[in-house]
């Protein structure tokens, strides 16, 4: 990831700026979801920037995109990920549906295909429900 190219936008009252910069040194290390790593500016450096200084940012890696996420849970353990129970409107019931699940992180699952947005889902282990799965 060294050499990697980003932008950093500064907003302040009366302008927007934006330096760029590249990823010098990635720290392996992750505590409680954050990690370290040293950035260079290309050309100008911000005024109020000094070598040495720590600084916490939010680090988009890709572009936002609008996904269908799905809450991990005890389901992936009975199905692989192929198929989840969806509940109907009135939560009365629930039915089988096949599912294809992309990208996750420790809290989701990206839904490519086989749900809705708002569509309820159980999330919670299958195996005692008191039906047969297969």
């Amino acid at each position: 990831m060294t050499g990697y190219a980003t932008v950093w936008s500064v907003l302040s009252s009366a302008r927007k700026k934006t330096y760029h910069l590249n990823v010098r040194k990635v720290y392996p290390e992750v505590r409680q979801g954050q990690f370290k790593i040293d950035l260079v500016f290309e050309n100008e450096n911000p005024e109020n920037i000094r070598t040495g200084q720590t600084y916490y940012i939010n680090l988009e890696l890709g572009l936002p995109e609008n996904a269908i996420m799905l809450p991990r849970g005890g389901f992936f353990q009975s199905t692989g990920g192929q198929w989840v129970f969806v509940l109907d409107k009135s939560g009365s019931f629930a039915t089988k549906r096949s599912v294809r699940l992309g990208k996750q992180n420790p809290q989701y699952y990206e839904v490519i295909e086989g749900l809705q947005p708002d569509e309820q889902v159980i999330t919670s282990g299958y195996e005692n429900l008191g039906i047969m799965i297969s």
